[in-house]
Formats: structure tokens, C-alpha cells, sequence
């Protein structure tokens, strides 16, 4: 009689209290669609799956001008869903995951850390100085 034994290494990490502030503070984004009023995801690293229910129903992205969006959340691994936010209601969580329609929004993404204001930063992307941000797309 053979026994196995897995053994699965834990990782433990801490994080001090000021680690967000290395976070920017939001994302300037460049969509092809606007899914200002569409109920937000967050899928799993493969994207074949919804991570967890929809907890971004609302406010959470505005447009700016033209293709460009702000939006406060980590943008990796978000998608938008055909529902409207002002459509949902809890029957809906069972077919979310069938809603998405864009598992790869954003074409472009840059970071501030900054508190900018929406002008400052529509008047970055009239210059064309969203250079002077951090691209992370």
C-alpha cells in the first residue's frame, strides 16, 4: 500500500500600512465602446470564469472626451457585461458570467498618482501628453 502525500508551499505576505501609496490613484483609459452605464466584472486570470459577483454595479467608469475614460479600479482582469446598471438585480447574478461582452476593454491604460482633476487630465489627452503619466498598456 502506497501513500501520497501533497504538499502545497504557502506563501505568506504582508503588506505595510502605506503599501497604496505606490498605487496610482486612478487610470486614464482609452475603450473602443463606452460601457459608462454597463455593470462591471472581474474575471479570473484565464478569463473563463467570473471571479466574484458584480460588485461594480455603478460609478465606476466616466468618460473623459473622445475614447477616454477614468476609472478608479485596477484594471486587470475586468470586463463589462451587456447589462445596464440600471437593469440589475440579484436574479441576474446566475447568467453575469453569459453578459460579458468585453473581457479586453481597455487599448490603452495610464496611471496617476496625483489627485488630478477630470479637466487636467482631458487637457493631457488634448495635448496629447499622456506621456507624461505612467503607461501601462
Amino acid at each position: 500500500m502506497f501513500a501520497a502525500i501533497t504538499a502545497m508551499p504557502v506563501v505568506l505576505c504582508s503588506c505595510p500600512e502605506d503599501c497604496t501609496e505606490h498605487e496610482p490613484k486612478g487610470y486614464v483609459v482609452r475603450m473602443d465602446n463606452d460601457y459608462t452605464g454597463n455593470v462591471m466584472v472581474c474575471m479570473s486570470i484565464g478569463k473563463d470564469t467570473v471571479y466574484s459577483e458584480p460588485i461594480f454595479i455603478e460609478n465606476h467608469t466616466f468618460k473623459l472626451v473622445d475614447d477616454y475614460y477614468l476609472i478608479y479600479l485596477w484594471y486587470k482582469n475586468y470586463a463589462y457585461t451587456s447589462i445596464k446598471s440600471s437593469e440589475w438585480n440579484d436574479t441576474l447574478k446566475s447568467v453575469v458570467f453569459s453578459s460579458v461582452i468585453d473581457s479586453d476593454p481597455f487599448k490603452e491604460v495610464y496611471g496617476f498618482y496625483e489627485n488630478y482633476s477630470n479637466d487636467y487630465l482631458i487637457d493631457l489627452i488634448g495635448k496629447g501628453s499622456l506621456s507624461k503619466l505612467e503607461k501601462f498598456k
